[in-house]
């Protein structure tokens, strides 16, 4: 493991044991089922897909869903930054789910790391993940201005 991986893993430990939620959805069970229910009307029930654990000062903000091509969208708000709604949309972080359509999850990576036994790869404000779910493979990211191990955490935690 090179350096700069090794202290990638130990940030995101540290941001566990400081911040992490305890296991469970982060996201309210009412919009969780609302949102299963709507990609079950798409046909694409295998993307309802949530985080169990955030980084702290992060909590729900918002989801949505696409049809074409399906996706599942959820937002997480630092609530640190609740002044305004621009300032909060600045800080949010964006956790994604939608079908894998490429040859291999590790394309455009510059870095993988292991998480929690889940491998994950990270580019740039970008960190995802492959998961076979059925006959079709997802692929779960996060994106957004906050730290590469908070990413990290968010995407590793997430649970069908």
């Amino acid at each position: 493991m090179r350096t700069g991986q090794a202290l990638l893993v130990a940030v995101v430990v540290a941001a566990l044991g400081a911040g992490g939620a305890a296991a469970g959805s982060v996201t309210p069970p009412s919009l969780r089922a609302q949102a299963q229910a709507t990609l079950s009307l798409i046909h694409a029930s295998d993307l309802a897909v949530f985080p169990t654990r955030l980084p702290a000062h992060y909590a729900f903000d918002s989801y949505s869903v696409s049809g074409s091509p399906a996706s599942l969208n959820v937002t997480f708000a630092d609530k640190r930054f609740e002044a305004t709604s621009a300032q909060l949309g600045r800080h949010a972080v964006s956790y994604d789910v939608s079908y894998f359509r490429g040859k291999r999850c590790s394309d455009g990576a510059s870095h993988s790391l292991r998480l929690d036994g889940v491998t994950l790869y990270e580019d740039a404000n970008l960190v995802w993940r492959c998961v076979p779910a059925g006959r079709h493979v997802l692929v779960e990211s996060a994106h957004g201005r906050a730290s590469k191990s908070s990413l990290a955490v968010i995407v590793a935690s997430a649970r069908g």
